[in-house]
């Protein structure tokens, strides 16, 4: 984009919005102009009497002094009222057009704005800029929906004002018509999607099986509760402690819960009474039968579980617990109806037997207090899928790190998980401790139902290797989970036809030693330190795969920290991504340009600069696949 025939000029943006601001600047900068920018209309006016501008172009709502006063109190200045002045407005009434003709605007730029309209109109005043400035004429007086005005523009500018505004409602009216064209193609494509609805319910049918399947396999005992506390699902994993299934299905939770604990973790025990006397606590207690949901579900609840000696297992297939109580650690969350009816249909959650870890503990805590610090157990509630695919992705989202506690250790950070589908293939994990923190993104194979497969597998054997087996070294983590995934896949042998697996990229934070770890399978590091962008890659080594060698040993890289350096991880769905005019992929280049562009803008805020990219370059091209991005900085 070029400023044709206007030359380079200074241009003053007058913006309350960095980001605007900043977009702004880099249209202008594109253009060959040297674009300058003052937070309000006050600031604005100061630096128009230090230094003049050639152009300057204004928003209108602003703190201190908005961008009509501001254009209102240049033009009445007789040294400066020959700088042309750009509105930047929706136009929402007829009252904006006529307060920004009473502050003689030489023109206005309707939001959202067009860069090439943007550059025609600053061309076109810079080159009118040099014609003597006329004085403002008799004032003419205006009614407007029973208010009197008095406009004292020029004729001209008047007429230059009304015909911009002409032409941008024409333009608006072209787009209004072009999208009730699409409208139209989007209508008959509907229509045409209704003889392939049947095809596509088998195959939601068949996902929802095959994570059925899934369910049943997984050792932690996952249940459904409805309204009444009584389970309308049940695993098979609840027959280690004597239950069956189906002799559970219908009763109270409390069968399987001691007394003690029942009276605790009950809502009716728990809440009811506190509601009834208007006595609510200032934390609320944590329920087996949880009725809230997303980010204030029941994380980490502790219960003593019931052995029913007397059960009978599947044929021996699950070895069942010789204990009279049984150490469980729940995950929990409601579930409700659609958005607008909000009513509480049951719960859903997860218990993981945490029986053996309890024991660790207590003998730690006999040897060392100061080691006995509580093992993070950061689950996210899975759900079981019943009727649709969404069970799926509230289950999948109930394993991912809590947003709030992955943000509350990484203030300087952000966070992109993008699925392709309505579940992904990616996942990304973390493990925090105050002097280490351990962050990984993985992609699994494929993307949607089975990629997710894939992701309950390799988070489950992350937990077992970072958290039971407290191995830290990212190269040896990534060295037990390509044995641990290929042993759980049995694709270290050759019974199975599969040969599923993943790609990693794990980063260990040392921060008593000011250090970082990194060690990746095909899956890399981005390093940012003082606006220049590295790519550290990583081994062409997949994880899981059959042809995947199971003694490979991975490299790790240590890279002492400096202030201000920033690390990112990224998943290839980002770099993969078809977009532009000749749909080439993303690609790191381009990945490693855009961090370098914006290394001074507030990593929290870089994520959105990121998406906003992606998508743009993206345009009308389909995603390709899952998409997983973290950047976080060590303070």
């Amino acid at each position: 984009m070029t400023a044709s025939g206007s030359g380079s000029a200074r241009i003053l943006i007058v913006e309350d919005s960095r980001v605007q601001a900043l977009l702004l600047s880099r249209i202008l900068e594109e253009a060959g102009h040297t674009p300058a920018t003052a937070n309000n209309g006050q600031e604005a006016l100061e630096q128009i009497a230090s230094e003049p501008p050639q152009l300057v172009i204004s928003d209108i709502n602003m703190p201190i002094m908005d961008g009509y006063t501001m254009c209102r109190t240049l033009k009445n200045d007789a040294q400066l009222s020959h700088i042309p002045v750009i509105l930047l407005s929706d136009l929402s009434n007829m009252e904006e057009i006529v307060f920004g003709l009473e502050s003689r605007a030489d023109n206005y730029i309707l939001k959202p704005y067009d860069s090439d309209d943007l550059l025609q109109k600053v061309s076109q005043l810079l080159q009118s800029e040099q014609t003597a400035s006329i004085e403002p004429g008799e004032p003419l007086p205006v009614t407007i929906e029973g208010k009197s005005f008095n406009i004292r523009s020029d004729r001209p500018q008047i007429l230059r004002f009304l015909l911009s505004i002409y032409a941008s409602a024409l333009k608006k009216n072209r787009e209004l018509h072009k999208t009730q064209a699409t409208l139209k193609q989007v209508n008959e494509n509907l229509e045409s999607a209704v003889d392939v609805s049947q095809s596509a319910n088998q195959k939601l049918a068949i996902s929802e099986n095959n994570y059925r399947i899934l369910v049943q396999t997984v050792p932690d005992i996952i249940y459904q509760l409805d309204t009444q506390g009584c389970f309308t699902f049940v695993n098979y994993a609840v027959e280690k402690l004597g239950f069956t299934p189906d002799e559970l299905i219908g009763q109270h939770f409390k069968t399987i819960l001691s007394d003690d604990c029942f009276e605790k973790v009950s809502y009716d025990c728990a809440v009811r009474p506190l509601i009834e006397s208007d006595q609510l606590p200032n934390i609320p207690p944590k329920l087996f039968d949880e009725r809230r949901g997303r980010d204030r579900k029941t994380m980490d609840l502790e219960i003593d579980l019931v052995n029913h000696e007397s059960g009978e297992t599947m044929s021996g297939l699950l070895e069942q617990y010789d204990a009279p109580l049984v150490t469980g650690e729940v995950n929990s969350a409601g579930i409700t109806a659609p958005e607008g009816q909000g009513h509480y249909l049951g719960t859903v959650g997860v218990i993981r037997d945490i029986t053996r870890r309890k024991e660790v503990e207590a003998r730690l805590a006999e040897s060392n207090r100061k080691l006995n610090t509580m093992l993070e157990r950061v689950e996210r509630a899975n759900r079981k899928v019943i009727d649709s695919i969404q069970y799926a992705k509230r289950i999948q989202q109930a394993i991912l790190p809590h947003s709030e506690r992955f943000f509350r250790n990484l203030p300087d950070s952000f966070l992109l998980w993008l699925p392709r589908d309505i579940v992904s293939g990616d996942l990304y994990f973390t493990e925090f401790h105050s002097d280490w923190a351990i962050l990984a993104v993985l992609d699994c194979t494929g993307h949607g139902v089975p990629g997710a497969f894939m992701t309950m597998i390799a988070n489950a054997s992350l937990k077992q290797i970072i958290v039971d087996e407290r191995e830290h070294d990212p190269a040896k983590i990534l060295y037990r989970l390509n044995r641990l995934v290929k042993e759980a896949l049995r694709q270290d042998t050759g019974e199975t036809t599969s040969d599923d697996g993943l790609d990693a990229s794990i980063c260990f934070i040392d921060k008593a030693n000011h250090q970082l770890i990194h060690a990746g399978a095909r899956l890399g590091l981005f390093h940012l330190r003082n606006g220049k962008a590295i790519q550290i890659k990583g081994d062409r080594m997949s994880i899981g795969y059959r042809r995947s060698d199971i003694h490979f040993e991975f490299n790790h890289h240590v890279i002492s920290l400096n202030e201000h350096d920033a690390f990112y991880m990224a998943t290839d769905g980002l770099a993969d991504q078809a977009g532009g005019d000749k749909g080439f992929p993303f690609g790191h280049r381009r990945f490693i340009k855009l961090l370098e562009q914006n290394h001074r803008v507030p990593i929290s805020e870089q994520g959105t600069l990121i998406n906003d990219a992606l998508h743009h370059y993206q345009g009308k091209n389909e995603r390709r696949d899952d998409i997983t991005v973290i950047g976080f900085q060590v303070s």
